[in-house]
């Protein structure tokens, strides 16, 4: 598996331009002996093409397939900007990913990646950190021993009455998983909850790993007479919550979301609670599946066609990698899309819902056969 090391991140560096940034991107590779100066100009043709801009002040500079011979092994390299660079179109650069690829290894690393783009807290924290510890811990797969949230800290329909019973819950989840620190389950448990609409918060700064527990109880439980469909725990030991949180905020006065909740699933929940959207009717939904068949898999290029292609459609569009995970992303994201981590030969689950969801499947089609651009 392709980690990120010490040596691979490069904090408080200074470029007037993005074309110095690629420069300096592709005399780092060489020091660090994944390319050979010649990579550079690959570097410079793939950015004319198209920029690599991901958004969240974050790019992902990276070779032309005719340029990898120039690579001598598979390696990333983070070069961070706190001042930031004009990446030009409006959009600046603060961390600038470098990539060096002769196989799929650094798809792993683009993984990581998409789940810092979609925390603007983290973004912001990296984009000025004087720590490359900080980066490592965001981005490697490795280092992120504990998912934020998973099904195993999700429990839906709980035939719960108390608000203590429901926080014990949600505290003995966060426990078992290893997030908490010995002793602050029960201490947790007793936490006075936050209400915002029908949904209750509880947190602890007593925490190993940063997580978040989802109950809905069977039925709305009275916390101090207002009725709870939904209690969310976190523990905290840094900011990788608040995007989860934010979101979950706005959840509170939507009674039309509030509602679902009182029979949905624990994956259902999983998916909203990750940004996937909402479960609808089995019948209103059209499923396909399709194969990827470009050589290096899901990286950029291919991804920003895949959803240019959507993103006209009024449709909802969901996609899932099933030999990843069970859930579902937005398919009209790039940073999302990125995250499935999807290879060469991988087969995915692509579902639309809506009043052109024929017509966006077709033109989906239509776009992966001609090679999504490549």
């Amino acid at each position: 598996m392709l980690t990120l090391n010490l040596s691979s991140i490069f904090l408080n560096q200074s470029a007037e331009d993005k074309l110095q940034v690629i420069e300096l991107i592709g005399q780092k590779m060489v020091e660090v002996g994944y390319t050979t100066e010649a990579y550079t100009v690959g570097l410079k043709a793939r950015e004319a093409i198209s920029s690599t801009f991901l958004g969240n002040g974050i790019a992902i500079p990276h070779g032309t397939p005719d340029s990898r011979d120039a690579v001598q092994k598979t390696g990333v390299v983070i070069l961070q900007f706190p001042q930031g660079v004009d990446w030009g179109e409006g959009d600046k650069v603060f961390m600038a990913v470098g990539i060096a690829a002769r196989s799929n290894e650094h798809l792993q690393i683009l993984s990581g990646l998409t789940r810092v783009l979609d925390n603007d807290d983290l973004c912001g924290h990296l984009a000025k950190t004087g720590n490359p510890q900080d980066v490592i811990e965001a981005i490697n797969p490795q280092s992120r021993q504990r998912p934020l949230i998973s099904e195993d800290l999700v429990r839906t329909r709980v035939d719960i009455n108390t608000p203590f019973a429901l926080k014990a819950v949600a505290a003995s989840l966060l426990d078992a998983g290893g997030y908490l620190e010995a002793g602050a389950e029960e201490a947790l448990a007793k936490t006075h909850a936050i209400v915002s609409g029908s949904i209750a918060f509880i947190s602890t700064a007593k925490a190993s790993c940063t997580g978040i527990a989802l109950i809905t109880p069977a039925k709305p439980v009275s916390f101090s007479g207002k009725p709870v469909n939904l209690l969310v725990a976190v523990s905290a030991c840094n900011v990788n919550h608040l995007a989860v949180l934010k979101q979950m905020g706005s959840w509170a006065d939507d009674a039309d979301l509030i509602s679902k909740l009182e029979n949905i699933s624990a994956t259902d929940l999983l998916n909203a609670a990750k940004g996937n959207g909402w479960p609808v009717p089995a019948d209103e939904v059209l499923s396909r599946e399709f194969t990827i068949f470009n050589s290096n898999g899901m990286h950029a290029r291919p991804g920003k066609v895949f959803v240019s292609t959507l993103k006209p459609f009024e449709s909802r569009i969901e996609v899932r990698n099933p030999n990843k995970s069970n859930a579902f992303i937005n398919g009209k994201s790039l940073m999302k899309l990125l995250s499935l981590g999807i290879t060469k030969g991988t087969t995915i689950e692509v579902k639309a819902c809506g009043p052109d969801a024929q017509e966006a499947i077709g033109a989906l089609e239509q776009a992966i056969n001609e090679g999504l651009g490549e």
